[in-house]
């Protein structure tokens, strides 16, 4: 499998595929299951 880890602006992310700020992003038990399903990251609302 191609690796598919990124590096931008010092933050690593396994995948380059994050979810935005929206509600699956709402809830930290959210975050945990998108993590968890193999997402790279979450943008949370500041």
């Amino acid at each position: 499998m191609a690796n598919l880890a990124s590096n931008f602006l010092g933050i690593r992310s396994p995948n380059p595929f994050w979810l935005a700020s929206a509600p699956p992003t709402d809830k930290e038990y959210n975050v945990r299951r998108a993590f968890e399903a193999g997402w790279g990251g979450v943008v949370w609302k500041t």
